[in-house]
């Protein structure tokens, strides 16, 4: 279990250096539409991001009763929640002053309208898979202890259930008022990634035929061909159609998955990025910040840092990117040296309250024991 976690915290180390790679792009690249590093990163990071998100959480799929379920859905609420309206509601307010932009009255709505939610929506729409995942879960396991048919064909159901639910879902969006809502855009477009995570936990022969050697050969090739075939013809992949991009990026996803797995974890680069898959939260909801800096950059000198050169281009960003992935990391350990900041912004409870409970939890256990032997004695 050792081995696995850190083969996944690598791959979310990666894709972290990814985001943040890409929202620094425009400050030199100019557009990202116009960049040549953009059509390479884009089909993976998120896709890859969410795969590996339902990997780990693929145990409130298995939970065995609500409140099992409630208690995971509780932890989740605090730790994707407290950030994003937190961290998320304070960037806000913090661009509007760096902008000298009126703050308005209503700064709630100023921030939950746009679909991006100001780089945020990550957070929320990741805390509605989740439950949406865990719905299903529960429902499952009511009808398999209803039907010995599903009982004995649990597998089946759950595959059939699990590729459906994207369509549904997709379907009543586009009819109904969650059209309008922004974030709904990113969940229908994302959770089957995630539900492709919780195939790969499941079913280990799916996981051993991912990583092999033949499957990520073919997976390269066609990746490479699919990339040049855009770059020749000049395509844009996101404005491909969507039959298109999805089977793009579960190339990429399948690709890179089955590369992590396989490269020494313990390696210099490999233990770099599990030290970033350790601190995403933090690189993630704080990183946002550094970039006004690179906007106030821009707005002091009124003019755009873009270099021609591509090889210029890329050290720079990425050197950037890493100065502020260090700014984060920083951060994040300031905060989790106060238990106190810890829970209000990151939405991580203390250990000792944990602690605390686990013990308290310990000793009602052996009191019951006691008091049912007590019983049986007498």
């Amino acid at each position: 279990m050792k081995k696995r976690i850190e083969y996944i915290d690598y791959i979310r180390g990666f894709i972290m250096f990814l985001v943040v790679f890409t929202h620094t792009l425009p400050h030199f690249t100019g557009p990202l539409e116009k960049s040549f590093i953009y059509p390479i990163v884009n089909p993976l990071r998120m896709p890859m991001f969410f795969m590996i998100s339902g990997f780990v959480n693929y145990s409130i799929v298995t939970a065995d009763s609500i409140k099992s379920v409630l208690i995971k859905l509780k932890k989740k609420a605090i730790a994707l929640l407290i950030p994003f309206f937190v961290v998320g509601l304070s960037y806000v307010l913090t661009s509007h002053i760096f902008h000298n932009w009126d703050i308005p009255v209503n700064l709630l709505k100023v921030w939950l309208t746009p679909a991006t939610m100001w780089g945020y929506w990550f957070l929320p729409v990741l805390f509605a898979i989740t439950i949406i995942t865990s719905f299903i879960g529960l429902v499952l396991k009511s009808i398999s202890g209803y039907s010995s048919f599903v009982s004995k064909n649990t597998d089946l159901f759950f595959v059939i259930t699990f590729i459906l639910t994207p369509f549904v879902l997709k379907v009543i969006a586009h009819y109904t008022f969650l059209h309008d809502i922004g974030c709904v855009f990113f969940l229908t477009n994302f959770i089957h990634f995630y539900f492709f995570g919780i195939f790969i936990k499941r079913f280990s022969k799916m996981e051993s035929f991912l990583s092999s050697t033949l499957v990520n050969t073919v997976a390269f090739i066609i990746m490479i061909v699919l990339f040049f075939y855009t770059q020749i013809m000049n395509l844009d992949i996101s404005n491909q159609n969507i039959i298109f991009q999805t089977f793009f990026s579960y190339v990429c996803v399948i690709f890179f998955y089955g590369m992590f797995k396989r490269l020494d974890t313990q390696s210099r680069i490999g233990r770099l990025f599990q030290s970033l898959g350790n601190n995403t939260l933090e690189i993630y909801i704080f990183h946002f910040f550094f970039l006004l800096g690179l906007e106030y950059i821009n707005i002091q000198t009124q003019e755009e840092v873009i270099f021609n050169s591509f090889i210029i281009s890329f050290t720079t960003i990425v050197i950037v990117s890493s100065i502020n992935i260090l700014f984060c990391m920083n951060i994040g350990n300031f905060l989790k040296k106060n238990p106190y900041l810890n829970f209000i912004i990151l939405g991580r409870i203390p250990k000792r309250v944990i602690e605390g409970k686990n013990i308290v939890d310990k000793s009602i256990r052996i009191s019951h024991y006691k008091t049912k032997i007590t019983l049986i004695d007498r």
